[in-house]
């Protein structure tokens, strides 16, 4: 009895739940209803074109990565033939140095030569032929004989002297005939590889160009700058674990050069965008300039970094670190030794900048700390 109750109870529920149902169906849509759905649908488009968004601007900075990385490729290959041509000229120098004192040397053993032949000229009335047949007393003709001897093994050594001063200068005239020619070929290469740096920099600029079209709003660019920052930190935290075993110095405080020439364009802990700060400097500059290790290290990482471009950080013991970015091309890699002084990159403008500049941030166990405290 009680079932039947309780089944009769639940198919009345079920058919007031139907109407209701129905009723609701056949009602018309209130506006608080067609409000939401508006709202709803908006924050589905917004959805929609946000995730287009962050795809096109991840796209954007593939393709940056990949121009920067092709132009650092390029600007390798023309700061070795400049390095090159800087080779060549020093060794052609040395060559006109060495042809210059040889013919000064030959000049000298000509002189002495002459002065022999002359000698021997003047005594050419009393050889040791006359001598014989006018029955000279024995010793002042060996006397004599000693003397012709010597003036003979002194003019042998002269000629022989000669010729192989002559030889040499041959020689040095031969390699610089080579010198010359390599040189030539040297200049060639570099204008080809200049030409294609700059096609390679125009499709840097253009990438640049069309990223920041990607980036429309200042807080688009904040969470890029934040984003960035991130990956920094992270990449300084693993590359802190891959320090080198080399027992290095550290750093002495007001006792480093810069790393590279420029004023400085931002300042350590100067307002950057929003509530971020510059964790290092930008020193202004212009694309090619050396780029120098500020104290003997290891280098730890050298790669490319989304947001800032060609990296490099170098590992200077007891717990400091000095990182280099935005640069145009790094001539070390990771794991190589430097020392003070080394030219270990060139200035850029990789990473999305606008120009050239280097950034330059030091770091003591993880902590960045001003860099003009530390740089004269």
């Amino acid at each position: 009895m009680l079932s039947f109750y309780a089944s009769r109870k639940a198919s009345i529920v079920a058919g007031l739940l139907l109407c209701f149902i129905g009723s609701c169906l056949a009602a018309p849509e209130r506006p608080q209803d067609g409000r939401l759905q508006e709202v709803q649908q908006e924050l589905e488009r917004r959805q929609s074109s946000l995730t287009q968004q962050q795809q096109a601007q991840k796209r954007a900075q593939a393709e940056l990565r990949a121009v920067e990385l092709d132009v650092a490729a390029q600007a390798k290959e023309l700061h070795q033939t400049r390095q090159g041509i800087a080779g060549n000229k020093q060794q052609q120098q040395t060559l006109r140095q060495r042809q210059q004192r040889l013919q000064a040397v030959h000049q000298q053993q000509q002189q002495v030569l002459a002065a022999q032949l002359e000698s021997h000229f003047l005594a050419g009335q009393n050889d040791y032929l006359t001598m014989l047949l006018n029955q000279q007393e024995p010793a002042s003709i060996e006397r004599t004989l000693v003397y012709f001897e010597y003036l003979n093994r002194a003019r042998v050594e002269a000629l022989q002297a000669i010729q192989q001063t002559q030889l040499q200068l041959e020689q040095v005239d031969q390699d610089l005939l080579v010198k010359r020619r390599q040189l030539e070929e040297l200049l060639g290469r570099q204008s080809a590889e200049q030409q294609l740096l700059k096609t390679q920099e125009q499709r840097q600029q253009q990438a640049i160009r069309s990223l920041n079209r990607k980036i429309t709003s200042e807080q688009e660019r904040i969470a890029q700058l934040q984003s960035s920052e991130q990956e920094l930190k992270r990449l300084l935290d693993e590359t802190a674990q891959k320090r080198s075993l080399v027992q290095l110095k550290g750093l002495t405080k007001g006792s480093l050069k810069w790393p590279a020439k420029g004023r400085l364009k931002h300042k350590f802990n100067t307002r950057r965008q929003g509530s971020i700060r510059w964790k290092g400097v930008l020193i202004d500059g212009s694309s090619g300039d050396d780029v120098r290790a500020v104290a003997n290290g290891k280098v730890l990482f050298a790669d490319w970094v989304k947001g800032m471009g060609l990296v490099m950080i170098l590992d200077h013991g007891k717990g400091y670190m000095s990182l280099y970015g935005h640069a145009q091309t790094l001539l070390v890699q990771a794991g190589d030794e430097v020392r003070l002084g080394d030219t270990i990159a060139l200035v850029g403008q990789s990473g999305g900048q606008t120009s050239a500049g280097l950034y330059f941030e030091m770091r003591h166990e993880g902590r960045p700390v001003n860099p003009a405290k530390w740089c004269k």
